[in-house]
């Protein structure tokens, strides 16, 4: 019998889903992370907001926030990955967990009928 260990990526504050997924695994006593999402968008809030408006839309620090990302997974041994809301999850990053044989299911709370 395998144990899944779930990563949840997103923002870890109460009114936010992720926070309410964390609390409802260890409730099931499922094994969770949270790997807060507010981490790709730190720094001086002039280069957050140029990024923003001239980076097409991409947080300031995606690329520390990808490799620690995959860090966590390797270090927790996360078999399963939910991103939640706009989590900053980029196609490199996507396909590295792909490579891992690592699930990732996203879950935006904003547009629950997107098909996609």
């Amino acid at each position: 019998m395998t144990t899944e260990k779930l990563l949840i990526v997103g923002n870890p504050s109460i009114e936010h889903v992720g926070s309410h997924l964390y609390h409802a695994a260890q409730a099931l006593q499922i094994p969770v992370t949270i790997y807060d999402s507010r981490m790709a968008y730190q720094g001086p809030r002039w280069l957050v907001a140029a990024y923003w408006r001239l980076g097409g839309h991409r947080p300031v620090k995606i690329h520390q926030y990808e490799k620690g990302l995959l860090a966590q997974c390797a270090e927790t041994g996360a078999s399963l990955v939910i991103s939640t809301g706009i989590a900053p999850l980029t196609a490199a990053a996507l396909q590295e967990l792909e490579r891992a044989r690592i699930p990732v299911f996203n879950y935006l709370t904003d547009d629950p009928w997107n098909p996609g």
